[in-house]
């Protein structure tokens, strides 16, 4: 599908590419350091795969205790189940997600209504394998310049204004039409690029805005 689109394609993907800066300090990462690492530990099968196992190893490293990752399904996996402390000056979220409202859930919460962690720890394996393939195509935003042919960054469909909403019954479907109708209405690449911790891309403009056609 991406190999065969016309002119320059920018694919938008509704999870975190990266975690707060003191977290990848802790694991002795950048970006593209992390997405291999995701890469390297994890397993993921149609019906299996090891994310919360991966969450309590980055817990381990990183602090050492059972924070910052939390939330699980597996007894067995020494994850704890409610939102843990974590140490002093270590924020849960990145400085593009608590600028944002509504705020979106932390990356560390890998389970409940909303939470977006373990679309995160399975997803950037995806996207890393997606580098490897289309290699100098591809970019990342915002940890390499939006100027090749296929631009993958991270958005967020909650930020659009609440009065769009017409009660569709699938309310995701809807979200992503008007995100899509937004973008096409131009690309803000310069607003809240934060280095490392990578950035949510927003659209230009966010007034006015209608759903496009599936």
């Amino acid at each position: 599908m991406i190999e065969g689109a016309p002119g320059r394609v920018l694919l938008g993907i509704d999870f975190s590419f990266s975690y707060p800066r003191w977290f990848l300090d802790a694991l002795g990462v950048d970006w593209r350091g992390l997405w291999s690492l995701l890469t390297a530990m994890t397993a993921d099968a149609p019906e299996q795969n090891n994310r919360f196992a991966v969450a309590a190893e980055l817990n381990r490293r990183a602090t050492g205790g059972p924070a910052p990752f939390w939330g699980t399904l597996q007894a067995s996996v020494l994850l704890p189940a409610r939102k843990p402390l974590l140490p002093a000056g270590c924020p849960e979220l990145r400085a593009c997600e608590a600028a944002l409202r509504p705020r979106p859930k932390s990356g560390f919460q890998l389970w409940g209504a909303g939470s977006v962690g373990s679309q995160t720890l399975l997803g950037i394996p995806v996207l890393e394998r997606l580098r490897r393939r289309f290699g100098a195509e591809l970019c990342v935003w915002p940890f390499e310049a939006p100027g090749r042919r296929i631009v993958l960054a991270e958005v967020y469909p909650s930020c659009l204004p609440k009065v769009l909403w017409s009660g569709h019954p699938i309310p995701d479907r809807e979200q992503v039409l008007h995100l899509a109708a937004a973008f096409r209405g131009g690309v803000d690449f310069a607003r809240q690029q934060t280095g490392e911790e990578g950035g949510i891309l927003l659209p230009a403009a966010l007034d006015g805005i209608a759903p496009g056609k599936a």
